[in-house]
């Protein structure tokens, strides 16, 4: 008998451009960048310590509704935390910035995800819309050194351009990331015998910067999507 035939391996093809992006390859070049860029993304995972804690110390609640004490909290540290941390996810897809729009990005940013956490209150989709519409106006500012007006305003130009393609890869990476952190989180209180708050911060830690690095290459796909729009050309999500 001969020699069992294999099939040849193929290269692997090559990622789709920004404006043929789909939602399954943002998330895959989303965990690239991640891994290319693993030393300078993992501090965004910070972000996650002000809601890990704040959860831990205001869980408690009537009825779903926070209490004043918790929502006051998530104001305050939650929405810098997560600000922060996206500009800074936004530095590493984009490039650098100067110094004045890096200060009004990280402004803008801290108005945007306070409003996302009082409409998540309700329930996440509200805020993950939110996000959608308004979200990349962070970007914009970094990138196209608009004013936050401006900035707004470019964003729903923007989200428009291909609005499935935003909501839903902004709820396929919250989805991703929230499914892998429980799992991650249940390995970690299980297997190597941490408590459930660390193993949730950790978990939480190490997979947040997949969502904030996909979604500042959202700017990408969408800026790319509406450039072809504007020259009649179809945009295909």
């Amino acid at each position: 008998m001969g020699r069992p035939r294999y099939p040849e391996k193929t290269a692997t093809p090559p990622p789709l451009p920004p404006e043929r992006r789909t939602v399954g390859q943002l998330i895959a070049e989303s965990i690239r960048l991640y891994y290319l860029r693993f030393w300078q993304a993992l501090p965004l995972g910070l972000a996650a310590v002000p809601l890990v804690l704040a959860e831990h110390l205001y869980g408690g609640s009537r009825d779903g509704v926070p209490s004043v004490a918790h929502l006051g909290l998530v104001l305050a540290i939650e929405s810098p935390a997560f600000a922060a941390a996206y500009v800074g996810a936004c530095r590493i897809v984009l490039g650098a910035a100067p110094r004045a729009r890096t200060g009004r990005a990280f402004a803008l940013g801290v108005a945007l995800f306070a409003c996302f956490r009082l409409l998540a209150i309700l329930a996440v989709i509200p805020g993950l819309l939110w996000l959608a519409v308004v979200g990349l106006a962070v970007p914009v500012v970094l990138v196209e050194d608009a004013t936050p007006r401006r900035a707004l305003r470019r964003a729903v130009e923007l989200a428009r351009a291909d609005f499935a393609h935003a909501l839903g890869g902004l709820v396929a990476l919250a989805l991703v990331t929230f499914l892998a952190a429980a799992t991650l989180a249940i390995l970690l209180h299980t297997e190597a015998a941490n408590s459930s708050l660390v193993a949730i911060g950790l978990a939480q830690g190490v997979l947040l910067p997949v969502l904030l690095l996909g979604s500042a290459m959202l700017y990408l796909d969408q800026s790319a999507r509406l450039r072809l729009k504007a020259r009649g050309a179809p945009v295909v999500a």
